[in-house]
């Protein structure tokens, strides 16, 4: 699942991020762990914080540095790949209806 495998990049690479998910924004934090179920993330900051996403709908994950969409492991390592350079870029998780579900925004960077 490309979520998760965006998620365990940010994680294996401590590479600081700024998370909105729902009416919640967490700045400049690090993902220390994360738990993953069919239906839900849960992400948990080195800063303390404990989020959870559901992720029962999700579809693809997009960033605003690239034209493609990720559906895929695969796909998502890819990407990354491509962006390690450009730092700091954006993530944007969907679900089927194309609506954001969670942003990861200024991935490797402090913005």
């Amino acid at each position: 699942m490309a979520i998760v495998t965006l998620v365990e990049y940010l994680r294996n690479n401590q590479l600081p991020v700024t998370i909105h998910l729902n009416d919640v924004s967490l700045r400049n934090v690090t993902i220390d762990f994360f738990e993953v179920s069919d239906k839900d993330l849960w992400l948990f900051t080195k800063e303390g914080h404990e989020m959870k996403v559901d992720i029962s709908d999700f579809t693809l994950v997009d960033f605003d540095a690239t034209v493609h969409k990720t559906f895929t492991s695969i796909e998502m390592v890819s990407q990354l790949r491509t962006l390690n350079e450009d730092i700091p870029y954006n993530a944007y998780v969907r679900n089927s209806k194309n609506q954001v579900i969670a942003s990861f925004i200024c991935i490797g960077g402090k913005c």
